[in-house]
């Protein structure tokens, strides 16, 4: 019997949206760390929302690997790279 598949498509919807809402949130210098705090902190649905993809992956998975990095991980790399889209573009 193969492995089930977790759902594919975007986790966090209306990503950019949120994020500009951090940005302007935050005080004049942060950290990624404080910026992902700041998020989980706006949107804790789109931070559940992670993890239980997450959950969702670690289970199919079996004991086997898979491409999601951890909740906290994935938190940070989505804010790297919309900070990194954001200095390209400005």
């Amino acid at each position: 019997m193969g492995r089930t598949h977790s759902p594919k498509g975007q986790i966090v919807l209306k990503k950019k949206e949120k994020l500009e809402a951090v940005k302007a949130a935050m005080p004049g210098a942060y950290s990624l760390e404080d910026f992902a705090a700041k998020f989980q902190e706006m949107y804790p649905e789109d931070w559940g929302k992670i993890a239980s993809r997450y959950e969702e992956h670690e289970r199919n998975a079996q004991g086997k690997g898979h491409p999601m990095a951890q909740p906290w991980q994935y938190l940070l790399n989505m804010v790297k790279n919309f900070l990194k889209a954001k200095d390209t573009n400005a």
